[in-house]
């Protein structure tokens, strides 16, 4: 090969690797960031499960509360992935209170109208 057809082929090369590099960091940024939701979306659920104890409570709000959490934990748990997409679809963000409100809407948006 001359050491021009050497030149060419190297410079095809040098412009498709950008392309791929794209791509590639593309899809690890999709993978962090479903990562990210599960597990913020983990930590509602642990929350929630926590909040359960306070059903047998002497405090009237306390029960509602640990009523309204165990509704919500069963919620996130049921619709985990479906959850995980759409926050992934509309690119949420994965700081924690970003995901928090979103998955608070949804949960309510859900609980005003069954």
């Amino acid at each position: 090969m001359s050491k021009t057809g050497r030149q060419f082929v190297l410079v095809a090369a040098l412009l498709m690797l950008p392309v791929n590099t794209i791509h590639a960091e593309e899809n690890v940024r999709d993978e962090t960031y479903q990562d990210g939701y599960e597990m913020h979306l983990n930590t509602m659920i642990e929350k929630c499960d926590c909040k359960k104890a306070y059903r047998n409570s002497g405090s009237n709000e306390l029960r509602k509360l640990a009523a309204i959490s165990t509704m919500k934990s069963a919620y996130l748990r049921e619709y985990k992935l479906e959850l995980i997409d759409e926050m992934d679809k509309h690119e949420i963000g994965n700081k924690s209170y970003q995901v928090q409100y979103f998955l608070n809407n949804k949960f309510f948006e859900i609980a005003k109208n069954p």
